[in-house]
C-alpha cells in the first residue's frame, strides 16, 4: 500500500474482507430505483397523480442515498444529512400540494 493511495476499510471491500462495499450496494440500489422509476414513469406520463407522487418519493430517496454515500454526508455529520433530508421532504410536500390542487 502506497502513501499516496490509502485504503479506506469502509469503502474498499477488499480491505474490509467483504465481497461488496457500501458504495457497491448503494450503486445497485440506485440502479434498481432507476429501473422502478422507468416502469412507473409510463403511468406518470398519462397524468396519474399517484404515479407522479411515487416518482417524487423515489427521486427523494435517490437524492438522500447519493448525498449520504457518494457525497459522504453521513460521515461528515448527521445534522447535515438530516438537514438535507428535511429539505427534500419539505420540497416533496410542496410539490405534492401543487399536484393535488392542479
Amino acid at each position: 500500500m502506497s502513501a499516496s493511495s490509502p485504503t479506506v476499510p469502509e469503502t474498499d471491500p477488499v480491505a474490509s474482507g467483504r465481497p461488496f462495499g457500501a458504495v457497491d450496494v448503494t450503486w445497485l440500489a440506485l440502479l434498481g430505483l432507476t429501473l422502478l422509476t422507468w416502469i412507473v414513469g409510463d403511468d406518470a406520463a398519462l397524468g396519474l397523480g399517484r404515479s407522479a407522487l411515487l416518482l417524487m418519493g423515489l427521486a427523494t430517496l435517490k437524492a438522500v442515498l447519493i448525498a449520504a454515500v457518494f457525497m459522504e454526508l453521513a460521515r461528515r455529520g448527521r445534522m447535515l444529512l438530516l438537514g438535507l433530508g428535511a429539505y427534500l421532504v419539505v420540497l416533496w410536500l410542496v410539490l405534492w400540494l401543487i399536484l393535488a390542487r392542479g
